[in-house]
């Protein structure tokens, strides 16, 4: 059987991923999916596929000055462009945190669920969602969404979505684009917390909410963004005005983003 492919999309370096890589090595094609227009993220050990103009275009997909930000799922072509003898591919970005398991046991868990996307807070969207204006462009009777910083994808479904994203010259995100595409195309979702041993939430798994990683002792999971250095943990709580968030969740406020 073919392995399985692990992606990394990042733009920074990650000595947790580093580490997590050395046990992961034997199972999976590890892909380092790298936006290197600011620095070098490392990784010189495995696959390593730039994230930039040319190798989009070459996979005659819209281009965008956001676009390393915007459309995660090109990762998703990249990796299939390069490897395309696979069943999943789990995609996972660098600020991703598994606590209490380890990604090895984490992927195991779902083994034998064979749905075409496995990802998290799944859902249809409504109009106050920004990405739903572009429903038009995608083609789609219903906008949904999906959760983009860890999810496991299967061959069928890269291979479909990446021919509607060739026929849809659109600038609709990843989270909007490839759930709803998934949906229209008929095939199947699950999410993690169907597992009963996985669990998460928006105050642990989110967008806006950071986490230092020496600080995390919760049960939970996953957790996203988390940072590993102190310095990176406080820039985002100024820059991005994440303080807001953990202020709340300090008073007990859920998250929800």
């Amino acid at each position: 059987m073919a392995k399985d492919l692990l992606v990394l999309r990042t733009n920074i370096p990650s000595k947790y991923w580093e580490e997590k890589f050395e046990d992961l090595k034997d199972f999976f094609h590890i892909i380092v999916i790298s936006d290197e227009r600011k620095n070098n993220v490392g990784f010189s050990k495995y696959t390593k596929i730039k994230f930039d103009m040319d190798s989009i275009s070459n996979l005659n997909l819209i281009t965008s000055d956001d676009m390393q930000w915007r459309f995660g799922d090109y990762a998703l072509y990249l990796s299939n462009a390069y490897i395309s003898d696979y069943r999943y591919i789990w995609l996972v970005e660098p600020d991703v945190f598994f606590n209490k398991i380890h990604p090895k046991e984490f992927f195991s868990l779902y083994e034998s669920i064979d749905v075409d996307l496995i990802t998290s807070y799944f859902s249809r969207s409504d109009e106050s969602w920004p990405w739903h204006s572009y429903k038009n462009e995608i083609n789609v009777n219903e906008v949904y969404k999906s959760f983009f910083p860890l999810l496991r994808v299967s061959r069928k479904a890269v291979n479909m979505i990446y021919g509607d994203r060739v026929s849809f010259h659109t600038l609709a995100n990843d989270e909007s684009f490839f759930a709803s595409r998934l949906i229209e195309n008929n095939l199947t979702y699950s999410t993690f917390d169907k597992h009963p041993d996985v669990i998460y939430n928006k105050n642990s798994f989110s967008f806006r909410l950071p986490h230092y990683s020496k600080f995390i002792w919760g049960g939970k999971s996953i957790y996203h963004p988390v940072f590993h250095d102190f310095r990176g943990y406080t820039l985002h709580l100024i820059k991005r005005e994440s303080w807001k968030k953990l202020i709340k969740r300090i008073f007990g406020i859920d998250n929800i983003d």
